[in-house]
């Protein structure tokens, strides 16, 4: 099933079924946004996943990551394509959008108008991600207070991330690097995020101890970061597991499935 809106509120008059793929299109007039929504009735905890890297060689976007994992999640599921990527050649967009229109503000809104449509309650909704879809799933999860991230080797702060691929997304979208971290470096760096919005969401951190590249760039900055500015080090549960071979690659789909599991239970007591 495939809807296409260019109004928010049109998402109250879709016909929403269980157990069924529904793809939406919001057309902002800027950008194109897809997302595919997946309903179950018997669970309570809704999911909402964000992208890494897309091989555009061999996709083309929209791209729906781990949307193969429908039937193995217990919890209803909300995919997110970035529409950052759309059109401009690149495999990575950490959900900048345009200068414009920031992306994930659009998706926070599309995001919380599913929730209460659905009348979940915010302590049920998780954002989940590796890599730079872990950097879009705090930022999100800070923007919509009550809710949690579980993320998987993120990026902290995307210049941080290898310059090939940080760098022209950066200058494509704000002109320069040094524009963009002076007056959006909210989009940009994810303790930013947690001051701008005021709210550091409790963050599920897993961390692959063995990729150097992350410890010295991403992980170590950002816990010195937020030990300095106060911004609530307690929300933060790390793991750090070791895996030589896998480096900055994200854990295999059980053991994903796992993590994210283990943390719905950690909280089904208080729920």
């Amino acid at each position: 099933m495939k809807y296409t809106i260019d109004d928010i509120d049109q998402l109250d008059a879709l016909e929403w079924k269980y157990d069924e793929q529904i793809h939406i299109v919001f057309d902002s007039g800027m950008m194109q946004y897809n997302f595919l929504v997946y309903l179950k009735e018997q669970y309570e905890n809704f999911l909402v996943l964000s992208n890494g890297a897309v091989d555009i060689t061999k996709k083309t976007p929209p791209v729906f990551m781990r949307s193969k994992w429908i039937e193995d999640l217990p919890c209803s599921l909300v995919f997110l394509d970035d529409p950052t990527i759309h059109d401009i050649g690149m495999k990575l967009g950490w959900g900048q959008g345009r200068q414009e229109e920031f992306a994930l503000e659009v998706y926070d809104m599309i995001i919380k108008k599913i929730a209460a449509l659905h009348s979940v309650e915010t302590d049920h909704i998780y954002y989940y991600g590796s890599s730079a879809g872990g950097f879009m799933s705090m930022v999100l999860a800070s923007m919509h207070k009550g809710t949690k991230a579980i993320v998987n080797n993120p990026q902290t702060d995307v210049k941080r991330y290898h310059e090939p691929l940080s760098k022209p997304l950066i200058e494509e979208i704000y002109g320069s690097i040094e524009a963009a971290y002076d007056q959006y470096v909210h989009r940009l760096r994810v303790a930013d995020a947690f001051e701008h919005y005021g709210n550091t969401p409790e963050v599920h951190y897993c961390q692959n101890r063995l990729c150097v590249s992350d410890m010295k760039r991403h992980y170590t900055p950002f816990l010195a970061d937020m030990s300095t500015r106060k911004l609530g080090l307690g929300q933060l549960q790390l793991y750090l597991y070791h895996d030589k071979k896998a480096g900055h690659n994200p854990l295999g789909k059980e053991r994903t499935i796992h993590l994210i599991k283990s943390v719905f239970l950690q909280y089904q007591d208080e729920q």
